[in-house]
């Protein structure tokens, strides 16, 4: 190719990535569950066989239950799992009960995303 074609080339790859950069959520994931939030956490949890984390609801990104989503929430996920991270990150749920009042990670903390402090 000529240095021309590989010039576009990259200018393209470029815009189609700082186009996405604003995007916090990974599409994938999200095709996986139901609710996928934009959170901040600030506390690690407490529990034996679930740590139950409270997270702070800063953006519905996914809803597919159609229900209101409070404004905290604690977060169910395996002991041995790292969990989520303080800070801001997109987590990606599944109902931990049939009545979807309570919610845990989805694959454990590979459900959680786009993290920063």
């Amino acid at each position: 190719m000529s240095i021309k074609t590989n010039l576009i080339i990259g200018l393209l790859l470029s815009l189609t990535s700082f186009a996405h950069a604003d995007q916090l959520w990974d599409t994938y994931k999200s095709k996986q569950v139901n609710l996928v939030l934009r959170i901040k956490t600030t506390d690690k949890g407490e529990g034996k066989t679930y740590i139950w984390q409270e997270v702070r609801v800063l953006n519905v990104l996914k809803n597919s239950f159609k229900i209101q989503i409070p404004r905290t929430l604690k977060i169910a996920h395996l002991r041995e799992d790292a969990g989520i991270p303080l800070g801001y990150s997109t987590i990606y749920l599944e109902s931990y009960n049939d009545e979807a009042t309570l919610w845990k990670l989805k694959y454990g903390s590979a459900s959680v995303s786009h993290f920063h402090k």
